[in-house]
């Protein structure tokens, strides 16, 4: 929830987004995924949404406003990973777009962080 509360989305804000599959609002969980993957969110920039959501607090403190690229090995190690496996996996859906409406997995590599 640290994502949502960072855009001022409480508790009872999450929650009415849905619990379950049956019950999801999906307009505005769509607006806030848009919102971060736009830039246009309190979260920074498209790579400081990345990195949020990878990485979470932690990592999005350590690299926000740095860009794609940042690196840091004590509080971000491998940051830049996420950002270019999740723009491979656009590309796949963009070159296949059957992809994104039949079930299909798309697959990143991105390395295990503990």
């Amino acid at each position: 929830m640290d994502y949502l509360e960072q855009l001022g989305c409480d508790k009872k804000c999450a929650q009415s987004l849905g619990q379950h599959k049956s019950s999801f609002d999906m307009e505005s969980c769509t607006r806030y995924l848009l919102e971060g993957l736009r830039g246009n969110s309190r979260i920074g920039d498209t790579c400081d949404f990345m990195r949020f959501h990878r990485y979470g607090i932690t990592g999005w403190n350590a690299g926000k406003g740095k860009g794609c690229d940042y690196e840091d090995s004590s509080k971000c190690k491998d940051c830049s990973d996420y950002p270019k496996a999740v723009a491979d996996g656009a590309e796949q859906i963009l070159a296949n777009h059957v992809y994104a409406f039949d079930g299909n997995r798309v697959c990143e590599k991105v390395v295990h962080v503990r």
